[in-house]
């Protein structure tokens, strides 16, 4: 059991975590906060609270999948830096209220670090399973929100600039007085890959807990990391991986039960169970969904109903794998299917990604009947689209967007109309790029995004 001065020290090293913003600019006692035992460690990563329930989301709001309407944008007057995000504004912070999209990654990485420092301490030899086990489960943690960071602050990874363009903070140890640098984006995904790769060999194939990430979670993520950076033949390894874990399977839409929330939380597609920090902007009678993105549901889609409310072509979103108006951005067994086409069309073999992908579309489509005679520019086309259909507000469309615009051919032009005012985002903007809080870089001195 985690000893009383351990729960204490760990309460208000969070409630110092809260008031500051960022664990890059404060300095906790570290004696209140070292684990000690495997349990002790374990409890750390099964704080979901923080590793598993907090997870930014500003991204999606950013995104073309959905808007806000005048009315609620009126009724708005106390989120002044989510309206500016919203429509993409040169100057976003004028509060501290997405402070938290820089700062709740970093207090997952310390998290994982803490249990990685710690287990350097412990004789593996006395469960080594176990230990195993939690060295790769804090190494998904640290990669996973590193990769976030990157996503989110960095520009979207370009091998012929990558080596030089300005990437994010890497922690790897938990030392906070240590200086902040910015490293290249080349020099996080090489950190990012690493610890991935290291934590498929440690964790079990399964884990029971969903909140905790087994070894098809983590191939998953490498799937997603090995997507964004171009490297079509790993990622569709990795997915195809993932795909082989015999202890999830698809569900078959046609026997979901239609409802408020038709999904159960931790259901059969779930690999990893993480759920966004806000409901206030993505709550069912605020956030729209993009009318033309509806209408590209058939009739005949499962998805159409199960995912929305509608009346009309005013559709309200209501598909979260975790029952609740709280969006899902885990890791969905779904996602593994689209990449895996995805990557396979984009090596050309056009019939082997359509088939992919049909093994997907078969549950989620009355009578679905995979097109026949695409070119490799309209198969990709076809996956792109389902692929943005089916991880709808699943936090990876802004991502999508970034990776998407480094080929004319899958650019796009974002527009939002607020209050009769039309704002546009071209593609490859530096808008692409979220600003890092102010408050962090007056602590740090590193350099501030352009915009």
């Amino acid at each position: 059991m985690i000893k009383q001065h351990y729960i204490l020290g760990m309460i208000l090293y969070f409630l110092v975590l809260s008031c500051t913003g960022d664990f890059l600019d404060v300095k906790p006692d570290k004696k209140l906060v070292v684990p000690e035992t495997l349990a002790d460690m374990q409890a750390l990563l099964d704080y979901t609270d923080l590793m598993n329930r907090s997870i930014p989301i500003v991204d999606e709001m950013q995104a073309d999948d959905g808007y806000l309407t005048d009315q609620v944008w009126n009724a708005m007057g106390n989120y002044p830096d989510y309206k500016n995000a919203y429509l993409w504004l040169d100057q976003i912070y004028e509060t501290k209220l997405l402070d938290a999209n820089w700062s709740v990654a970093y207090r997952i990485i310390f998290q994982a670090n803490n249990v990685l420092e710690g287990l350097s301490k412990l004789d593996p030899d006395q469960d080594p399973l176990l230990y195993k086990r939690l060295k790769g489960q804090a190494l998904f943690f640290r990669a996973w929100q590193h990769w976030r960071q990157v996503l989110m602050f960095a520009p979207q990874f370009d091998k012929d600039k990558s080596a030089t363009d300005m990437g994010v903070p890497m922690r790897l140890e938990t030392d906070i007085i240590a200086k902040t640098v910015r490293m290249s984006v080349e020099e996080n995904y090489k950190i990012i890959l690493m610890d991935l790769l290291e934590a498929a060999d440690l964790v079990d194939d399964h884990d029971a807990v969903k909140t905790r990430p087994g070894k098809a979670a983590i191939h998953s993520l490498l799937a997603r990391v090995y997507l964004t950076i171009r490297q079509w033949k790993e990622a569709a390894t990795y997915a195809d991986l993932a795909l082989s874990s015999p202890h999830y399977s698809l569900m078959d839409f046609s026997t979901v039960t239609d409802g408020s929330y038709p999904f159960k939380r931790f259901g059969s597609e779930v690999l990893f169970h993480a759920i966004a920090n806000t409901s206030y902007i993505f709550s069912s009678s605020r956030f729209k969904t993009d009318p033309e993105l509806f209408r590209s549901y058939s009739v005949n889609d499962y998805r159409r109903q199960l995912f929305f409310n509608s009346v009309g072509e005013e559709a309200n979103y209501k598909g979260s794998y975790d029952g609740s108006l709280y969006p899902f951005v885990g890791i969905k067994l779904s996602e593994c299917f689209l990449i895996k086409a995805e990557c396979e069309v984009r090596m050309n073999q056009v019939e082997q990604g359509l088939n992919t992908l049909s093994k997907l579309l078969e549950s989620r489509i009355e009578g679905y009947q995979s097109p026949e005679g695409l070119s490799q520019s309209e198969a990709l086309n076809y996956v792109l689209s389902e692929r943005r259909k089916e991880l709808f507000l699943n936090g990876v469309r802004w991502y999508d967007l970034k990776r998407l615009n480094m080929e004319k051919a899958t650019e796009k032009v974002l527009s939002k109309t607020v209050l009769g005012k039309v704002y546009t985002l071209e593609p490859n903007s530096l808008k692409y790029i979220f600003p890092i809080p102010p408050t962090v870089i007056q602590m740090t001195g590193i350099p501030q995004n352009p915009r």
